[in-house]
């Protein structure tokens, strides 16, 4: 169960600065009128942050007249009368002629429907505003393809298989639809002068033909589809690429070409994506895992967090290939952590030029906040230059509640009700900066560097009551503010070279990284007791953290025929973190005397080296093996420095073997096993030993002593004709740590605290389904189900509890429009009650979010409007049954929101992405926490 014991981080800013900084950059790139109305928006978001409450044009009455008048004033008189806000061109508003209107009580809409009915304008409703447009005159006729599909050597009917038309000129795809039980399509198609058909399906050869009628309504001949009977090493089908594969270690999503890439950007197909969880909030991890660690081209990537948000959110779909699901890694990468990995993998250059896209958005929850992001690719012939630079200022109104209804000898007639209010303010920037160079056929050249600076203000205010349980009369009551202020970045660099040996795949790849992590806080805190208004706090507090890192890494890959592919590599960690803490405290006459007691100076030192070694064998046509072992050298000093105090002085040997058997007996079913070991180490902010006052009876702090745990996992997947997966798997951890809140037996203090406790063991079964409703509903499904067991001990509270578990995720893509330019998406999330790891019978509450949304294409610009958690039923709720209390908590984080998205595309759609060089200190920067 975990509670806020790390800091939130965040800085206000407010006016429209950031608006006048990035307005005359999209206008120097776009130089159309359409974004004018849009920046105008986000601009009186910058100024005002409202809340926003809006009234429709369809109930809101006015009293409006013309008397040969332009129609820009009556736009004015409505402005005047309601909250609306008007958008549109000047020119094209003047060029109207003049217009009598009888002064009358209509709605809104009434009114302008009278003025615009005999012009070329239309109207419409964004939440406060209100767009005036030209109407879309002159588009093309579509044109209504139809046909049947066969198998070839039944005669049967081909159902639910993939049938395409592209653009013969550029490969374009115009249309696409699915056959239905009978084999038959029906599918409109955008016009072209020669369009190319093609049929795919698993089990069968791709189908591909000229089609010479150019009419706008065709009745294609029949198509006879022959079944593929090869089956290749690792389940792939000769000449045709199913949408999911199962290879021995990983899931293959094969995007390329599908419907999957029409216009969305690579952080939407990752929504969409089988086994992968991704929403709009950042938010990514794959079933059944506690987070995913993202590869681009086989290369960690060296963004992380809203930098890899930013970054995948920017680019656009049409640039990718596929997506690599590890579930369970392998001996080549980091033996730390349970998360699994995600490889994308991007298109090979198909021509030189330019390529990018500009992204805005606005985010109304409790308070506003916009982010703005973009990137930008320049390839020409061997050099290659990226940029993805981003700015996001992100507020956030966030509430907990705690109730302790204490047990101890001292404390059992105590009753404690919180309620703690933390307005959180904070600005992120910063970008990324790529440069490639191939240095002849055979070997490239990276390097990249990546800057994250971010300013934050958190302010916390806490009432707190102490209530008498036999008399019910409040014994004390107290406020409790603590503001902080916050300056930090992160800092990455790496240079990374690789070298093929030979046109068969034998390649050498060497990589240095150095990472770098600053945060300094500067804090306040006062209380007061309600009754006395006596001062119960005043202090403080100076709490800077440095966290610097060196990595190297070598790898070396060597095919043994067609049957063996060998591996092996090195790494090296190098990690240095210090903590200066300093606090004060104010005296009697109001001067802040320094805290001897709690001022200190904790220096950590980690060095982990490792070395691998991993082999795929080919077995026949049916049977792949994948094995692999990975030897890890740690070692961890840490040390107070004031007191010149050993805290932690260890040295670790762990060996982390891997072994994976995949077994296809044709190409509609596929079995795999893996078996792994992995360790699991704390983040540096859990072993910081900064305390944080959430009020005076309650602090959270970090743990120095905090040990890793291990974790012995086994997983079997069977995969139904690359639609249906089902996952099952156990996981062993011992040395489990975890976050708890404790009570004690003698007085009402209790902490927040991250400790080792024993033992856990999960097992997880997951059924995931991709189907089509209907023509036009496409839907993925993820029911989970978990039964979790705890044991151990922590400080001195008993550790045993156990339960199931479950979960359901619906993600819902609806095409709106027949071109599919117009879409909308529903998604559902529901979480049953879940085991807590403390005491006994804890649990989390049930948990649900509602998100929906819809999307617009016009050309090269993507318009989005979407709301997440609309019912407000994502609370955290918990009850912890502990020795000395029970505690039920509430926590919100302002989840509930409205957003609205413009994302603009240009330069060359077939521009090669460049290739991120491996960053071997992801691991590293993911235990930062940032």
């Amino acid at each position: 169960m975990k509670f806020s014991a790390k800091q939130q981080q965040g800085l206000a800013w407010h006016g429209s600065d950031s608006f006048r900084f990035v307005s005359p950059l999209m206008i120097q790139f776009m130089r159309i009128s359409l974004l004018i109305f849009v920046f105008s928006f986000v601009g009186l978001q910058l100024l005002f942050g409202l809340t926003l409450k809006s009234q429709d044009i369809k109930a809101t009455p006015v009293t409006v007249g013309l008397n040969n008048e332009p129609i820009h004033k009556a736009l004015k008189r409505i402005e005047k009368q309601t909250q609306f806000r008007f958008f549109y061109r000047k020119d094209d508003i003047k060029a109207m002629p003049v217009l009598s209107l009888p002064p009358a009580s209509r709605t809104v809409e009434q009114t302008l429907a009278e003025i615009f009915q005999q012009s070329d304008f239309t109207f419409r409703q964004v939440e406060d505003n209100i767009l005036i447009e030209k109407k879309k005159i002159g588009q093309a006729a579509e044109r209504r393809l139809t046909g049947k599909v066969f198998i070839e050597n039944t005669k049967d009917p081909a159902m639910y298989v993939l049938v395409e038309f592209l653009n013969k000129a550029d490969s374009a795809l115009i249309g696409h639809g699915y056959t239905d039980t009978t084999g038959t399509y029906n599918i409109l198609a955008k016009p072209a002068t020669a369009t190319i058909l093609r049929v795919s399906g698993l089990g069968y050869q791709v189908y591909t033909r000229e089609l010479r009628d150019s009419g706008e309504r065709v009745d294609v001949e029949p198509v006879y589809l022959k079944p593929s009977i090869n089956s290749l090493k690792e389940v792939t089908i000769s000449s045709s690429r199913p949408l999911i594969q199962r290879k021995s270690d990983r899931f293959v999503v094969n995007v390329a070409n599908s419907s999957l890439s029409i216009n969305n950007t690579v952080w939407d197909v990752l929504k969409q994506v089988p086994l992968v969880n991704a929403d709009d909030n950042g938010s990514l991890s794959i079933s059944a895992k506690q987070g995913a660690i993202v590869y681009i081209n086989g290369r960690k990537s060296n963004l992380s967090g809203q930098a890899l948000f930013n970054y995948l959110k920017s680019l656009p779909s049409a640039t990718l290939n596929n997506v690599e699901i590890i579930t369970t890694p392998g001996s080549e990468f980091d033996a730390s952590g349970n998360a699994g990995i995600l490889n994308i993998v991007f298109k090979k250059r198909e021509s030189d030029g330019y390529q990018g896209s500009l992204a805005l958005t606005d985010r109304q929850a409790t308070y506003n906040s916009q982010q703005v992001s973009g990137a930008f690719n320049y390839r020409q012939k061997s050099l290659g230059i990226n940029i993805t630079p981003y700015l996001n200022r992100d507020s956030k109104f966030i509430t907990e509640r705690h109730d302790f209804d204490f047990r101890g000898a001292a404390t059992k007639q105590l009753l404690n009700l919180s309620a703690l209010d933390r307005a959180e303010f904070r600005t992120y920037y910063g970008g990324n900066l790529g440069v490639e160079y191939g240095i002849g056929k055979k070997q490239v050249l990276a390097a990249t560097l990546n800057y994250n600076p971010n300013r934050q203000t958190l302010n916390w205010v806490n009432h707190n009551s102490f209530i008498n349980k036999t008399t019910r009369q409040t014994d004390s009551s107290f406020v409790f503010t603590n503001n902080s202020k916050i300056k930090g970045h992160s800092l990455d660099a790496g240079l990374n070279y690789s070298f093929d040996l030979d046109t068969l795949g034998q390649r050498l790849t060497a990589s240095a990284d150095y990472f770098e992590y600053s945060n300094n806080t500067n804090q306040r805190t006062y209380a007061t007791v309600v009754e006395t208004n006596e001062v119960r706090r005043n202090e403080i507090a100076v709490l800077p953290q440095q966290i610097k890192n060196y990595t190297f890494a070598l790898d070396y890959k060597l095919p043994i025929g067609n049957q063996v592919k060998l591996k092996l590599g090195a790494r090296s960690f190098n990690t240095a973190t210090e903590n200066n803490l300093y606090y004060a405290v104010a005296n009697a006459g109001g001067t802040y005397v320094k805290d001897e007691l709690r001022s200190t100076n904790y220096a950590y030192n980690e060095q982990i080296n490792a070395a691998y070694a991993s082999a795929d064998f080919s077995l026949g046509k049916q049977w792949g093996l994948t094995t692999g072992l990975r030897l890890e050298q740690s070692s961890t000093k840490g040390r107070e420095t004031i007191k010149d105090e050993v805290a932690v002085d260890k040295d670790y040997l762990n060996l982390f073997p891997t072994l994976a058997v995949n077994y296809a007996p044709n190409t509609n079913h596929n079995f795999s096993y893996t078996l792994s070991k992995r360790i699991e180490r704390p983040d540096f902010w859990q072993l910081n030993n900064l305390r944080v006052y959430n009020n005076p009876t309650q602090y959270a702090e970090g743990n120095p002593f905090l040990q890793s745990s291990y974790i012995l996992k086994n997983e079997l997947s069977y995969t139904l004709k690359g639609a249906y997966i089902f996952l099952l798997s156990h996981a062993h951890i011992t040395n489990s740590f975890s976050q708890f809140l404790l009570a004690n037996n003698s007085n009402n203090i209790t902490r927040i605290v991250w400790l080792n406790y024993g033992t856990g063991n999960i097992a997880d079964f997951t059924f995931i389904a991709n189907f089509k409703i209907g023509r036009r509903v496409k839907s993925s499904l993820t029911l989970a189900g978990n039964y979790t067991s705890y044991k151990g001990q922590a400080a001195d509270e008993p550790i045993d509890n156990s339960g199931f578990s479950g979960s359901v995720k619906m993600n819902n893509s609806i095409t709106l429009s027949q071109k599919g330019q117009f879409s909308a998406f529903v998604n559902i999330n529901y979480l049953a009650p879940v085991v807590a790891d403390i005491g006994e019978g804890s649990k989390g509450m049930a948990r649900g979010d509602l998100g929906i949304g819809f999307r617009k294409t016009v050309r090269q610009f993507v318009f989005t409007l979407s709301g997440a958690d609309l019912l407000k039923t994502s609370a955290n709720k918990s009850i912890i049954n502990s020795r000395y209390a029970i505690t039920n908590n509430n926590n919100y984080w302002d989840a509930r929101s409205v957003s609205f998205n413009i994302r603009y595309n240009f330069g060359n759609s077939k521009l090669q992405k460049n290739k991120p060089n491996e960053n071997a200190t992801q691991e590293i920067m993911q235990r930062t926490g940032i």
